[in-house]
């Protein structure tokens, strides 16, 4: 009995190897396949862009500025002249001592020294004691080397009008634009396109 125990024993461990040894295997487990380094150069190229280039040029400029015309003006007064009717009219006050009325009469003559016309204003004022008379101003264009007359008159009674004066003001001077060519330097710049080389990397 003893001996059937240790034989069924023995055969049961023989019966479980074998079970063992029939078993399939697992599978063997996927290895990683290595990575190929890339394969890298250097490559040189030409690359364009833009680069601004001044350079110093003189260049011709007009200037322009307004100034007065250049004149001469002379003045001549008061003189006395008569002005009633008759004989003594318009003959100097001295000349004619039966004169009643007369006038006190002041000129300015302006000529005009420059090369182009312009028109000048003229006024003028007579004073006699305390009192004082404003005449219209007189408008004259004047030509080039020309001169025009500004004649001013004032009436009084003969016996007064010795004691009259005048005064004559230029009110306005024209003017007139004169312009001159100056060289002067400039800076004169342009956009011009280049190339440069550049190197960069390329991989496979």
């Amino acid at each position: 009995m003893r001996f059937f125990i240790v034989a069924l024993f023995v055969g049961m461990l023989f019966l479980a190897g074998c079970l063992q040894l029939q078993q399939p295997s697992a599978p063997d487990e996927e290895k990683p396949q290595p990575t190929e380094a890339p394969k890298c150069k250097t490559v040189r190229e030409e690359v364009p862009y833009t680069e601004e280039e001044c350079k110093e040029v003189m260049v011709t400029k007009q200037r322009c500025e307004k100034k007065e015309i250049n004149y001469s003006f002379e003045m001549e007064g008061p003189t006395y002249i008569c002005s009633q009717n008759g004989e003594c009219s318009g003959r100097p006050l001295d000349e004619c001592r039966v004169c009643t009325t007369a006038v006190a009469r002041c000129t300015m003559r302006i000529t005009n020294l420059d090369e182009e016309a312009g028109a000048f204003k003229v006024g003028a004022r007579f004073l006699l004691i305390d009192d004082v008379f404003e005449r219209a101003p007189i408008t004259k264009v004047v030509k080039p080397g020309k001169t025009e007359e500004f004649d001013f008159q004032q009436f009084y009674v003969a016996r007064l009008v010795r004691y009259a004066d005048c005064e004559l003001e230029i009110l306005e001077v024209p003017e007139i634009e004169k312009c001159v060519d100056v060289s002067e330097p400039a800076q004169e710049c342009k956009n011009v396109t280049k190339t440069k080389i550049v190197e960069r990397e390329v991989c496979e």
